[in-house]
């Protein structure tokens, strides 16, 4: 099992796993990106297309997920990127 698939299971993305995904979709990227508070790769996967309104399992989007982990810079650029 590759790094990505075992980041795929932790995060509840089993379904991404199952289907064969070689890799994640750059909207479950973005969702990984923001649980880890790495603004760079959260800017770069939005300027890739990424959707900001993206949604985990939880039903949890970029913003929230940076609201409930205290990244403020995070949050600013979703409302920012948001439509």
């Amino acid at each position: 099992m590759t790094p990505a698939h075992k980041l795929a299971l932790s995060l509840g993305l089993l379904a991404a796993v199952s289907a064969g995904a070689q890799d994640l979709s750059p909207n479950a990227q973005l969702l990984v990106a923001a649980r880890q508070g790495d603004t760079a790769a959260v800017t770069r996967l939005l300027d890739g297309g990424a959707a900001v309104n993206s949604r985990n399992r939880l039903g949890d989007t970029p913003l929230m997920i940076a609201l409930k982990n205290g990244h403020k810079g995070m949050a600013r650029l979703a409302l920012e990127r948001g439509r």
